[in-house]
C-alpha cells in the first residue's frame, strides 16, 4: 500500500476527554503514526447549547447536560480552544458534524455562518425520534420493517443532498450499521443519488468507521463507492475516531480500495472550501 501525498482525517472526536493540548496531542501523534498529513476535529453539534434549536430530544438533552458537566458544552469555547491550537504550532483544522433533520437545512446554513469553521460534516443520525445508530435504541429495529426504514432514512439523505447545507456527506449509508441490510433498496438509492451529489459540489467521506462496527463494512458500501469514483465526486478519507487510538484506522485498507478504483488523490477542504489535494 502507497499513501496519498495528502491524507485526511476530518471526522475526529474529542468528547472522551477534556478540550485540553495534552488530549490533542494524543491525536495528533496518532495521526502521525497512521499517516494522517489533514487532521480535524469536527465535534457532534448536538452536544453544544447553541444548537438546541436544530435538534432536541430527550436523549441529545441527556447528552447535553453530560457535555456541560464535562466542560464541553460552550460550542465557542470548542473554537476558541482549536483556535490556540492553530496559534501553537498543532496542525488542526476546525470542524463540526451536524445532525441533519429534513426540517431544518435553511436553519443551519444561517447556524454554521456564523462561526469560523473550515468544514461541516452533515449526517443523517435521527429518523424521528428513531436514533437508528444508538445501541440503546437497536431493539426498535425488531418492530419496524427494514424496507421502509430505508425508505426514510435514504429520503432524508437526499434532502440533505438537495439542501447541501454542509461541506461533506458523513458516512453516506451509515443506516446499515447494525447489519440490517438490504441490498435492493440500498443499491437503487445510490444510482439515484449519485448524480444529485455530484451535482451539490459536496464531497462524501470514506469513512472506514464501518469496520469496527457490527456491519463490518466501509461507508459508503464498495459498489457505491465505484459509482462515485466513476461520476466524479469528490472524496475525503475519514475515520470517525472517537478515541486516539483510532485516528487513521484501517486506512491501509481503504486507501487500497480506493486505489483499485483509480483514485489518486484526495480532496481537503478549508474555510469551507473543497479542493483537489496537490
Amino acid at each position: 500500500m502507497r499513501m496519498f501525498s495528502t491524507v485526511t482525517d476530518y471526522h475526529v472526536h474529542m468528547e472522551r476527554g477534556p478540550f485540553s493540548f495534552e488530549w490533542l496531542e494524543r491525536f495528533l501523534e496518532q495521526a502521525k503514526k497512521a499517516g494522517v498529513t489533514d487532521l480535524g476535529i469536527s465535534e457532534h453539534a448536538y452536544r453544544f447549547a447553541e444548537t438546541r434549536h436544530l435538534l432536541l430530544n430527550p436523549w441529545v438533552e441527556m447528552k447535553q447536560k453530560e457535555a456541560k458537566a464535562a466542560g464541553h458544552g460552550d460550542l465557542q469555547a470548542y473554537i476558541d480552544f482549536l483556535l490556540e491550537a492553530r496559534r501553537r504550532g498543532r496542525p488542526v483544522k476546525i470542524g463540526i458534524e451536524m445532525d441533519y433533520m429534513p426540517e431544518n437545512g435553511q436553519a443551519m446554513k444561517q447556524f454554521l455562518a456564523q462561526y469560523p469553521f473550515d468544514y461541516a460534516i452533515g449526517s443523517v443520525h435521527w429518523l424521528g425520534g428513531f436514533g437508528f445508530d444508538l445501541d440503546e435504541m437497536r431493539d426498535q429495529w425488531t418492530k419496524g420493517n427494514v424496507d421502509d426504514i430505508y425508505e426514510t432514512y435514504f429520503s432524508a439523505l437526499e434532502k440533505l443532498i438537495e439542501d447541501a447545507p454542509v461541506d461533506i456527506i458523513g458516512h453516506a449509508d451509515v443506516i446499515k450499521v447494525f447489519g440490517f441490510h438490504n441490498p435492493p433498496v440500498a443499491k437503487k438509492w445510490y444510482e439515484r443519488l449519485t448524480p444529485k451529489i455530484k451535482a451539490s459540489g459536496m464531497a462524501v467521506e470514506i469513512s472506514t468507521a464501518g469496520w469496527r462496527k457490527p456491519v463490518k463494512e466501509i461507508y459508503p458500501a464498495p459498489e457505491w463507492i465505484r459509482m462515485l469514483v466513476e461520476a466524479g465526486v469528490p472524496l475525503v478519507l475519514s475515520s470517525d475516531a472517537h478515541r486516539p487510538e483510532d485516528v487513521g484506522a484501517g486506512y491501509n485498507e481503504a486507501i487500497d480500495l480506493l486505489r483499485a478504483l483509480g483514485v489518486t488523490r484526495l480532496h481537503t477542504v478549508k474555510e469551507r472550501t473543497l479542493s483537489l489535494a496537490l
